[in-house]
């Protein structure tokens, strides 16, 4: 048996196991580059991304990458400023639903019960919906906007984050290690 100070070999052997995930290496390396790409966005971009630039709906050409849409905008200046906020989103999503999820999962875990049934029953049946459906029809009868988008995003991704952390809970809950500490009486 190793023992570790500070989980430090844990993060190594991690580490190592992640690098060598092909799939793990592309994730990292198109985020990466959609990053840059955010980050470096006036100066890639060709032009501001709603000044109108050119005729409507032309074709790809070296002057518009993309070409045109129907009011003479560059497609490839939006995309490049569009990927800011795809990553806004995104990222402010994700921690939201994770922190959602992996609350309500610990809560699951630790108190069972009538609580955890409760919860556990709106989880299975929020698992039963049309996740992009639900998303679309929520979206199009509210304003759209950067705010409603992220709340549809949460409110509708933080279930699997509470599935997987409530099982790991029960898991950890059950440990030799839990019974113990109940023993001597904590």
């Amino acid at each position: 048996m190793t023992v570790t100070i500070g989980g430090s070999m844990l993060r190594s052997e991690m580490l190592r196991t992640l690098l060598k995930c092909k799939t793990f290496i592309i994730g990292l390396s198109l985020i990466t580059i959609i990053g840059i790409i955010a980050v470096l966005a006036d100066s890639i971009a060709l032009y501001p991304p709603l000044e109108f630039v050119g005729n409507p709906l032309e074709s790809p050409s070296a002057k518009h990458p993309f070409g045109t849409d129907d009011m003479g905008r560059d497609i490839y200046s939006m995309t490049i400023h569009g990927a800011r906020i795809s990553l806004f989103i995104g990222i402010i999503a994700a921690l939201l639903s994770t922190s959602i999820g992996t609350g309500i999962g610990v809560v699951c875990g630790v108190f069972r019960g009538i609580v955890d049934a409760v919860i556990m029953r709106i989880i299975d049946f929020m698992l039963s919906l049309p996740y992009l459906a639900i998303a679309l029809v929520i979206i199009a009868f509210l304003k759209p906007s950067m705010m409603i988008i992220i709340l549809v995003i949460v409110i509708l991704s933080w279930i699997t984050t509470a599935k997987v952390v409530r099982a790991h809970t029960l898991s950890v809950m059950e440990s030799l290690f839990v019974e113990a500490a109940r023993a001597i009486g904590a």
